[in-house]
């Protein structure tokens, strides 16, 4: 069995962001990886920091004091989503523990390996507000959302960021037999450019009309 997990998952972070739907997806689409391939179901989603301001700034639930109490809560952590699940007939047929995701997985950010932060070094503000993501995402995706896991890790180095989704660079994520790749920055996060002759309209991240090789430009 294939799931379709791209666009339910699409559609069902939207809805619970409370963002705008076209820009929180396009910044999904840039960092979730799915493959289904070898019988087995493997998703890794990199939240960064970009995604909790797209969500937590369109929440007309919190205060402005609310929204950047949030925001510096995790400001320090970057989150990653993890399955690592075996398909079959109706749903999911076995799924990987968190435990056993950790002993098989690894991020490497410029030819070093960064380390996962232990439960018990998280801070309780952001224990509590990433205690809140598997629920709905289990209430929105059903088995789906129950088998999925979260693993933090630092978002700085000596004050800089490890991964800055907007400047030059990229990182790799395993999990088990399968590795993915992000190249950086994310054109999402940057104006769109556009083809001065074609008027063609591209993400932020192209600096070549992949077409005819035309330089692109930030203005029509």
């Amino acid at each position: 069995m294939r799931l379709r997990v791209c666009a339910v998952l699409f559609a069902a972070l939207a809805i619970a962001s409370n963002a705008r739907a076209a820009n929180i997806q396009q910044l999904i689409q840039d960092t979730q990886r799915v493959s289904q391939d070898g019988g087995h179901l493997t998703l890794v989603w990199w939240i960064p920091q970009a995604y909790w301001q797209m969500s937590v700034n369109a929440n007309t639930a919190l205060s402005p004091e609310g929204r950047a109490q949030t925001l510096k809560a995790l400001e320090d952590y970057t989150v990653f989503v993890l399955v690592r699940a075996t398909p079959g007939v109706g749903g999911i047929a076995e799924a990987s523990s968190l435990d056993d995701m950790l002993l098989n997985s690894t991020l490497e950010v410029g030819g070093e390996t960064v380390r996962p932060i232990s439960g018990d070094a998280i801070s309780p503000q952001a224990t509590n507000i990433l205690a809140t993501l598997k629920p709905v995402l289990s209430h929105l995706l059903g088995q789906l959302g129950q088998i999925m896991q979260v693993v933090v890790y630092p978002a700085k180095k000596d004050g800089k960021l490890i991964i800055d989704p907007t400047a030059s660079g990229g990182f790799t994520y395993t999990l088990f037999d399968q590795t993915f790749r992000w190249h950086l920055p994310l054109g999402s996060l940057l104006p769109p450019r556009f083809d001065p002759k074609t008027k063609e309209q591209f993400p932020g991240n192209y600096e070549f009309n992949p077409y005819t090789g035309a330089k692109l430009s930030t203005t029509l």
